[in-house]
């Protein structure tokens, strides 16, 4: 019989988030989903804004 391992819970404690200011200029792709959400890809390899 198989023995299963229990899972454990890491808490990050993260106490706040912030949303990115740079906007990017182009995109690969963009699509809506069922639900009317707008999906964009950006470019493979595209250096992340600091």
């Amino acid at each position: 019989m198989k023995k299963w391992i229990v899972p454990e819970v890491e808490e990050l404690k993260i106490s706040e988030t912030a949303q990115g200011k740079v906007i990017k200029p182009s995109f690969d792709a963009i699509r809506t989903d069922d639900n009317g959400n707008l999906w964009v890809s950006f470019p493979s390899g595209a250096e992340e804004a600091e």
